[in-house]
C-alpha cells in the first residue's frame, strides 16, 4: 500500500496541471484590403512558466497546418504552435495577408499548462484589422475579458 501512494504521488508531482482553453473566433487574413490578424500573449506571473499551446482552423474546419504565422513560428500538421513564455515574456503571433493567396478565415484556440494546479498566468487579446488607403479598420477583444487564465 505504501509503495502504491509513493507511486501515486511521484505521477502527480510529475505531470502537468491543465489551466484553460480559449477561442479566438474570426480571425482573417488575405489580399481583400490587406486582412491581417495578431493573437498577443503574455506571461504575466513573477516566477511560474506557461506552456502554451495554439491552434488554429480555417473557415472549413480543416487544419490550418505548416504555416508560418510570425516570427519564424510554424504550425505543425496538427496546426499547433507550442511554446513556453517565461514570467513577464510576450509573444505576438501575426497572421499575415502575404501568407495566404486567397482570403481566408478561421478560429484558433489557445491553451495554457503549468507545473502547479491553480496558477493562472497567461493574458491575451487578439486583433483582426485590414489597412486601407487611410487608416484601418477592424475588431480586436481580450481573450478571457482580460483575466489570467
Amino acid at each position: 500500500m505504501k509503495k502504491l501512494l509513493v507511486t501515486a504521488a511521484l505521477l502527480a508531482a510529475s505531470s502537468q496541471s491543465f489551466a484553460a482553453t480559449k477561442h479566438v473566433h474570426n480571425w482573417k487574413a488575405g489580399s481583400s484590403q490587406n486582412w491581417h490578424s495578431a493573437i498577443i500573449l503574455t506571461n504575466v506571473c513573477n516566477k511560474d512558466n506557461t506552456d502554451v499551446v495554439v491552434k488554429f482552423w480555417d473557415s472549413t474546419g480543416a487544419v490550418l497546418s505548416n504555416r508560418t504565422l510570425s516570427a519564424g513560428n510554424v504550425t505543425n500538421s496538427e496546426g499547433e504552435m507550442t511554446f513556453t513564455l517565461e514570467p513577464h515574456q510576450s509573444t505576438h503571433i501575426q497572421i499575415s495577408a502575404a501568407n495566404f493567396s486567397k482570403f481566408t478565415y478561421g478560429s484558433a484556440s489557445v491553451s495554457s499548462y503549468y507545473a502547479e494546479s491553480g496558477v493562472e498566468c497567461l493574458t491575451g487579446s487578439h486583433h483582426s484589422y485590414y489597412y486601407a488607403s487611410v487608416g484601418g479598420h477592424g475588431l480586436s477583444y481580450l481573450l478571457n475579458g482580460g483575466e489570467p487564465f
